[in-house]
């Protein structure tokens, strides 16, 4: 009773209430009825509508009638968006993130959205939306946002310890809110035994304000020390990064990084380019589709990453090469809180006149904790074509991983896998079944 007219048609709500006739009363479903109507209702700028229920029995109690009388209020747009409390981010920058603007019908749901969008830029210390003068009941209001600005500079550092890299470190310097534009701007030192980095990173969330569109710049120098050889990395990579939804993006990027090669394992060199400078520039497209539940310890949803790369002369790189990343893993619930994850890679490089092989970092390497465990870092890689019996790596890469994590106590899980691949000199080697 009372329910405006745009509401009549509305399959969500008539649906939800047809599947509750005919069928055994449930009270919770009633009162679930009531808290759509008034969601809906507040969706659609109906901000002071009140809904009351009231349950009848029939005389011989074998049935029941629900009624619900709406209040629906006028319908309210919005007058003015007013943004306080800001004292370093612009305001601007903060009506950029608003999803909803002046003029539009009040929606809740836009309202709660943006600001759970606004508490995720991690610039803010507290964020809050209300209309102004809630208890005056007219069509036009004032959306307030007060927001607290969190300092934008932050410090952090870390240790650890782990089996492969042994002991690693890190310090980190960040301004997150930079000229209170959300771009932020850090610099991070890393050093364990196997490596040596500093990296220079900037992100521009919004080119132009645009939320669909974003850039990152980053620049590198590194020195790693792997089971196959020694490097030295610099240089930079720029991207253009496109958000189609909360789930899946798409990344165009230029690279250019000047790689020094030395310390090869005996037998290991198959092109001069293995030892000493060469020049690495490239353009890559990339899509990655996440909807892990998850960051750290996901226990369902997908990640896929599927990368392009291609290297030439053109781009002023030394060599010419296509390149070719899949990986997709897929988190299923399984019984009693357990979970299974079924993971798969495949990498394949193709040389390109006039070069006839790739260096050896960018060859294909498996083994090690997130591809082949039981096996050394890098490991595996044609060393049965090396007298000496050390990996010399390969243009193609298949790997599989299936795995059972069982919850033992809180953060503890124990973990049942196996874990299978290979590593070939082309795809004319290629044998898929020949897994290690």
């Amino acid at each position: 009773i009372g329910l405006p007219v745009i509401f009549k048609n509305v399959f969500s709500i008539n649906n939800y209430f047809l599947k509750m006739k005919s069928k055994p009363f449930h009270i919770i479903k009633a009162e679930n009825g009531k808290e759509l109507l008034s969601t809906k209702l507040s969706d659609s700028g109906y901000v002071f509508s009140k809904v009351k229920m009231k349950v009848k029995f029939s005389k011989n109690k074998k049935n029941v009638y629900i009624y619900y009388e709406i209040k629906a209020g006028p319908r309210v747009r919005i007058k003015h968006i007013l943004i306080t409390g800001n004292t370093v981010t612009k305001t601007g920058f903060i009506k950029s993130l608003l999803l909803f603007k002046k003029g539009q019908f009040y929606d809740q749901r836009k309202i709660l959205d943006t600001q759970n969008r606004l508490y995720k830029k991690g610039i803010f210390n507290s964020v809050v939306i209300k209309i102004e003068d809630l208890e005056n009941e007219v069509s036009k209001k004032t959306i307030i946002v007060k927001v607290k600005d969190a300092k934008p500079l932050d410090l952090s550092f870390g240790a650890g310890y782990g089996t492969y890299t042994r002991y690693k470190g890190f310090i980190q310097i960040e301004n997150n809110n930079l000229f209170g534009t959300g771009k932020s701007l850090s610099l991070r030192f890393s050093k364990s035994a196997i490596y040596t980095n500093l990296l220079l990173n900037y992100y521009d969330p919004a080119i132009n304000g645009y939320r669909g569109l974003a850039f990152n710049a980053v620049g590198l120098d590194t020195d790693i020390i792997t089971l196959n050889y020694t490097m030295h990395k610099e240089g930079a990579d720029f991207s253009l990064i496109r958000r189609f939804n909360g789930y899946f993006k798409g990344l165009l990027s230029y690279s250019m990084f000047y790689d020094f090669l030395s310390g090869l394992n005996p037998g290991a060199e198959i092109t001069p380019r293995d030892d000493g400078f060469t020049r690495i520039s490239s353009m890559s497209i990339s899509f990655i589709y996440n909807t892990k539940n998850n960051i750290f310890n996901p226990t369902s949803g997908n990640l896929t990453n599927l990368r392009f790369s291609y290297s030439n002369f053109i781009l002023d790189s030394q060599i010419n090469f296509f390149k070719i990343y899949f990986h997709s893993a897929e988190y299923i619930p399984f019984v009693y809180n357990t979970d299974f994850l079924i993971g798969a890679r495949i990498g394949y490089i193709r040389p390109m006149s006039p070069t006839s092989q790739v260096p050896i970092n960018e060859r294909f390497f498996l083994g090690g904790r997130t591809t082949v465990r039981g096996f050394p870092q890098d490991s595996i890689g044609l060393v049965n074509l090396n007298p000496y019996g050390y990996p010399i790596g390969g243009d193609v890469m298949e790997n599989y991983n299936l795995q059972l994590n069982i919850p033992v106590y809180k953060s503890l899980d124990f973990f049942v896998f196996q874990d299978g691949g290979n590593v070939f000199l082309n795809t004319s080697d290629v044998r898929p079944l020949a897994l290690v």
